[in-house]
């Protein structure tokens, strides 16, 4: 399935293809491209180390050989994002009521084979529902890019080609015992495929046969779709006792330092913080741990959530995503609305993410990787520049954070402080 960049401030992004510096020709059997690289060298080393990872030599060879450099795989594999989805920008595209309400009809139509694999897997019917919707809008977009081609061509491109070689090897193993013929097996840009996007070695380990019809069809038969999406989500840890989280609020006072998802605790202590339910309601007293997480900063909505928040994650490493599929199953199974808290934020984009750690570590905050990944050591570097500041320590860089990060200088620090008042009721 597709994996992501994973940061708080990952968002989606929109692909504006820019022209690939790359000109890779596709022709079959050509020895030497025009970058000189000698791609028929490249097959034959494939060849040699998929048979050293348990490819059988003919499937190795029929498959590799014939293999394409995709240049439009080559274009999307180096293109940079540059526009970005703030939070309540990203929920508010993907929860729409047109895909609400599809997702509630599809969830009836499914029923009962939903209730059968629920059974089964112990994975709620509304969450395969949620994931078949964010992953492909229910199937409507599952790719079609040729997945030998697509694979091939980022192992030539150099990118991450260990990775990809071992999706292109787990992919020729599937192609043997997977029952369905590999023109049909088609994928996104990047590798993933079928109905809910399973990369091949996911498909490799997870994939069923549910309608006995001796393929593994991820593609064209939902039942085998389905069951995959749901034997996969209960190999990885999902609980059948617990819902993901839930959206809340909390008191003026509240210590926003405490609010990341690495900070669990058991409900009772949140509970004596002041923490409510969406609906003002004091969370139960319970043991259940939770984490605290703001998407769009301590101005933005908040959530608490549990350990199926951080499987939907293992399924999709984005804070986003994660948030839009628990909020799209809730909406499948209630006959209520959302509407995400739009606050004054922007989007950031990697360069800008870059720009923030190269100043955090001017400023003396640690010797943090400037590699955009909006991570751990970088929020917590601005949590220690908030606290000066006498700013809410949530770690989100607003824009009142960065104007005053700008304005650092040795002699004078930062801007003066403004101190946290209590809001006028």
């Amino acid at each position: 399935m597709n994996k992501y960049f994973a940061s708080f401030l990952l968002v989606v992004t929109f692909l504006f293809v820019t022209p690939c510096s790359v000109n890779a020709n596709s022709i079959i059997g050509r020895v030497i491209d025009s970058e000189g690289n000698n791609i028929n060298a490249l097959k034959k080393e494939l060849i040699e180390e998929a048979q050293k990872e348990s490819v059988k030599k003919e499937l190795a060879e029929k498959y590799i050989s014939s293999a394409n450099i995709n240049k439009k795989v080559l274009e999307l594999s180096n293109h940079q994002p540059e526009l970005t989805k703030t939070y309540a920008q990203y929920m508010n595209m993907m929860l729409t009521k047109d895909r609400i309400n599809k997702a509630r009809d599809l969830y009836h139509k499914h029923y009962k084979l939903l209730k059968k694999l629920q059974k089964e897997y112990e994975v709620q019917p509304q969450y395969i529902i949620a994931f078949w919707g964010m992953e492909t809008n229910f199937g409507s977009y599952q790719g079609n890019f040729d997945v030998v081609d697509a694979l091939f061509s980022l192992i030539y491109a150099n990118k991450r080609p260990e990775f990809f070689k071992r999706e292109l090897f787990s992919l020729l193993k599937a192609i043997e015992k997977s029952g369905v013929e590999e023109k049909n097996m088609k994928s996104s840009w990047a590798g993933a495929m079928g109905n809910f996007q399973f990369m091949p070695s996911t498909y490799l380990r997870y994939a069923v046969d549910y309608d006995k019809d001796g393929k593994k069809d991820i593609w064209n038969s939902f039942p085998d779709a389905a069951a995959s999406a749901a034997n996969y989500l209960s190999s990885i840890g999902w609980d059948k006792e617990e819902i993901w989280g839930r959206q809340i609020t909390v008191p003026w006072d509240f210590d926003f330092s405490e609010a990341d998802i690495s900070v669990k605790k058991p409900l009772s202590y949140w509970r004596k913080k002041g923490v409510m339910d969406s609906k003002g309601k004091l969370l139960p007293n319970l043991e259940m741990k939770g984490a605290i997480i703001l998407p769009e900063g301590h101005r933005g909505d908040k959530y608490i959530v549990y350990s199926n928040y951080k499987v939907i994650m293992s399924w999709n490493y984005s804070i986003l995503y994660s948030l839009a599929v628990g909020n799209l199953a809730d909406l499948i199974v209630s006959r209520t609305s959302v509407k995400a808290k739009k606050t004054q934020e922007k989007g950031f984009s990697k360069e800008i993410v870059k720009d923030i750690q190269s100043k955090l570590n001017q400023v003396g905050l640690g010797t943090m990787e400037v590699d955009g990944v909006y991570g751990g050591s970088t929020r917590d570097a601005v949590r220690k520049i908030q606290k000066e500041l006498l700013l809410p320590q949530d770690g989100y860089p607003s824009a009142k954070f960065v104007e005053r990060l700008d304005k650092y200088t040795a002699e004078k620090g930062y801007y003066p402080p403004l101190p946290r008042k209590k809001p006028k009721k």
